[in-house]
């Protein structure tokens, strides 16, 4: 087997996945280009999008653990008027992105700003604003704290962070409940609670996590984790932080605001209605007025 297809297990699994991939892309609603950024870790496939000579930073997305770059489908044509885009597919996760070795990934927070700070010496970005959804609100908000990519990031939005900020979540139980009953009813049944309410985009979603699960494949990632309260004072940068109000990953909202504006000087939180743990899918009209007029201040 191909070092390419290790963390698919297979081949099959490869082009099954990678179809959902295709599919996604295909439907891609502004022009892009894609490509592959050389990192210590691998190399990372990248969506490029908007305009190339604009003076604005350039905005980074980095999405949820076990889905791909894709997913920013709904807020592309948005954020790409005014901005270059680069939207990434994890290292180590699903999606286009190589990892060289299944042992060496980054493993903590601090891992991931390197490996992002590769990436953007390898796009030649010097300023980024970072935004990113459940693991990867983590690893944005890990950025901006942790050098080097503290260094340029100007400003993050995070988007219903797997961790970092709340201090109690959910996730990695359900993620256990699914590898001890693995069967495809409990696979969906556990996909809907965390994606929340149906419509066309999240159902898509749903069935490729249960393509996921039901095909056993093994992300290489690191594993989320909690920032202290004196690494939340270093989030010196402008922060957004955006949570779905049927957010079903956080044991308790209003802890997890109330510690992100106890920790993080001037951070902006707002609810987002009508929405679960994607609410960039469940409501991007409003998702993205409220991101465009945060970087636009």
């Amino acid at each position: 087997m191909s070092k390419e297809n290790f963390i698919y297990k297979n081949k099959k699994n490869q082009t099954k996945l990678l179809g959902f991939y295709d599919k996604a892309i295909s439907k891609w609603p502004v022009v892009y280009e894609n490509f592959m950024i050389k990192t210590r870790y691998g190399d990372t496939h990248v969506i490029a999008s908007g305009p190339k000579d604009v003076s604005n930073p350039s905005i980074v997305l980095i999405h949820a653990a076990g889905i791909n770059a894709t997913v920013w489908s709904s807020n592309i044509n948005a954020f790409s008027q005014l901005y270059r885009v680069y939207a990434l597919d994890t290292i180590g996760d699903l999606g286009k992105s190589i990892l060289k070795n299944k042992n060496y990934y980054p493993k903590s927070a601090q891992d991931y700003s390197i490996w992002l700070d590769d990436v953007l010496d390898g796009l030649g970005v010097t300023q980024a604003y970072v935004i990113g959804s459940s693991m990867g609100g983590w690893i944005a908000h890990g950025a901006a704290i942790f050098y080097p990519c503290s260094e340029r990031i100007k400003k993050i939005v995070l988007i219903d962070p797997a961790a970092g900020i709340p201090e109690k979540t959910k996730w990695s139980s359900l993620f256990f409940i699914a590898a001890i009953l693995p069967f495809k009813w409990n696979h969906k049944r556990i996909a809907n609670k965390i994606l929340g309410k149906t419509n066309e985009k999240k159902e898509f979603w749903i069935n490729y996590m249960v393509t996921a699960f039901d095909s056993k494949v093994k992300p290489k990632l690191g594993l989320p984790s909690k920032f202290s309260d004196e690494e939340l004072k270093k989030t010196k940068v402008p922060t957004l932080l955006l949570i779905g109000q049927e957010e079903v990953i956080y044991n308790n909202i209003n802890k997890t605001i109330e510690r992100a504006k106890k920790f993080i000087s001037g951070i902006c939180i707002i609810i987002i209605p009508n929405a679960g743990h994607l609410p960039n899918i469940d409501q991007p009209e409003m998702v993205n007025k409220h991101i465009l007029k945060f970087l636009n201040q």
